[in-house]
């Protein structure tokens, strides 16, 4: 299972800004400031967890999200 988490981090200016990542549950692995979106990330994990996407495909899967916002 998938949740989405926040973070408050500071860019190279020192300005703060709140980041939206991904932590898989099953394995307590996370990959962080995916976006500063959260409704699209939430959007997201809910698709993870709808398709029941396997573990060892989330960074892949993360990498196509990307490419898709941009």
């Amino acid at each position: 299972m998938y949740k989405m988490f926040s973070e408050i981090l500071t860019d190279v200016d020192n300005n703060r800004y709140i980041a939206y990542g991904i932590k898989c549950t099953e394995n307590n692995y996370l990959v962080s400031d995916i976006s500063t979106n959260g409704n699209k990330i939430d959007k997201f994990v809910k698709t993870l967890n709808t398709q029941q996407l396997d573990p060892i495909h989330l960074d892949d899967v993360i990498e196509d999200f990307l490419d898709e916002l941009q």
